[in-house]
């Protein structure tokens, strides 16, 4: 199968989109902090926060090759084998928690008391936006430069999955989202496209989600 080719993407692109990433995380994890704990403000910047991304990376490769990109696609072939991967994902972190104690994360607490509004933020936040979100950035946009670099497979799968458990800013939870992002890596590269990866980190965040909110 052709690898879509990344357009304009370049190192330079790479080194702003994670400079970015790490600054807005950081904006968003303070208005959070200042945030009453049942408040709505927890998650208000995570829309323009994922919102800047998007049109950061339809900018850098063009509207109409972003629109017309193939590896955004979902097959139905490839729907059980999301399902599977994040059953193997859910299988390790129930085994991860159970020996590391992980400190809650205050949008957890946040979740389990909202109601209404709050929630149907947190509903696109936690289960639409990032996953779109975070797959087109880490293994659609920066898989993509590293593989115009000519990097081998393996060394794309392991970088692009560092890159996204380090960017989480959360120290405990680093091993289990390096593995969470080299299941999702081996979706997109089994398919080449982006499409299943979505679908399991969607179906990922949506079981936490509603773990969450019982």
């Amino acid at each position: 199968m052709t690898e879509v080719k990344a357009g304009a993407y370049d190192s330079a692109h790479l080194k702003k989109i994670l400079g970015l990433f790490v600054l807005l995380s950081f904006l968003a994890g303070v208005v959070a902090g200042i945030a009453d704990d049942s408040s709505i403000i927890y998650f208000l910047p995570d829309l323009p926060y994922y919102g800047f991304f998007i049109l950061y990376i339809v900018k850098a490769m063009g509207r109409e090759a972003f629109l017309e990109n193939p590896a955004l696609s979902l097959h139905r072939k490839d729907i059980p084998g999301s399902i599977w991967y994040v059953i193997v994902n859910l299988i390790f972190a129930f085994i991860y928690i159970s020996i590391v104690p992980i400190p809650e994360a205050p949008f957890w607490s946040i979740i389990s008391e909202s109601k209404n509004l709050t929630l149907l933020l947190a509903f696109v936040v936690i289960c639409l936006a990032a996953p779109f979100t975070e797959e087109l950035i880490f293994r659609d946009f920066i898989w993509k430069i590293f593989k115009e670099k000519n990097y081998s497979d393996r060394k794309i799968l392991i970088l692009t999955s560092l890159i996204f458990a380090l960017a989480h800013l959360e120290l405990y939870r680093l091993p289990l989202l390096f593995v969470t992002g080299l299941l999702f890596g081996l979706l997109r590269l089994k398919t080449n496209r982006i499409g299943a990866s979505m679908m399991a980190h969607f179906l990922t965040n949506l079981i936490a989600f509603m773990a969450g909110t019982i």
